[in-house]
């Protein structure tokens, strides 16, 4: 898709809707509507927002709404880039284009925890939608440091993964998950019952 002039590149149709924004083959912007917020950042995702709005969609624009708020976005990000060649600033950096999975929003799984990690480094998530959104450098470095770095042969206790691809195939709460998780943490409450049989509450520790 274009709009007078940038190109947008979807990486993630619905909850959230959101694009990449390139201006030649440098990204200006990035777009996001998740919960009835809709935002522009100027470059990369964590950017600066320039524009923000209340659409009627949810995760996903409805038909009749999405070109002009679409727009309004691309002049929004249009403004910032004139304002910076204004202020003498580079723009445009004559780079090798630059992939979504490079530039996109990361979350990151804790194999650890089970859930995803929340928004600055805050506590865990069981949730996709309500985890902490990190640019891909970010991301990285938590999880390669993280509990002192991944040891030899060992499973990696954190995971970076791009939000576009975690949103195709890490579906949240369907049905099966839920059967299975309930099941797991029915089967996990049966062991703990069985190694503590006899034992006083105030002596178990934690399985």
């Amino acid at each position: 898709m274009n709009i007078d002039g940038f190109d947008l590149v979807k990486t993630c149709s619905a909850n959230p809707e959101q694009y990449d924004v390139f201006l030649g083959k440098n990204q200006v912007g990035y777009l996001r509507l998740r919960h009835g917020e809709f935002r522009a950042d100027f470059g990369e995702c964590g950017g600066e927002t320039v524009y923000t709005a209340k659409p009627k969609g949810d995760g996903v624009f409805e038909d009749d709404e999405r070109a002009d708020y679409l727009s309004a976005a691309i002049a929004a990000i249009r403004a910032k880039v004139i304002d910076r060649i204004f202020d003498g600033e580079d723009v445009i950096v004559p780079d090798a284009p630059t992939t979504s999975a490079e530039t996109g929003c990361y979350v990151i799984w804790s194999n650890e925890h089970r859930a995803w990690w929340g928004p600055n480094r805050s506590g865990y998530r069981a949730k996709l939608e309500d985890a902490g959104r990190y640019t891909r450098d970010e991301a990285v470095r938590i999880c390669t440091h993280a509990r002192g770095g991944r040891q030899f042969n060992h499973n990696p206790s954190e995971v970076p993964l791009l939000e576009s691809d975690a949103a195709e195939f890490w579906s949240d709460d369907t049905e099966e998950w839920l059967r299975a998780r309930q099941q797991s943490d029915s089967e996990r409450e049966r062991v703990r019952d069985l190694l503590y049989m006899g034992v006083p509450a105030e002596e178990r520790g934690d399985v």
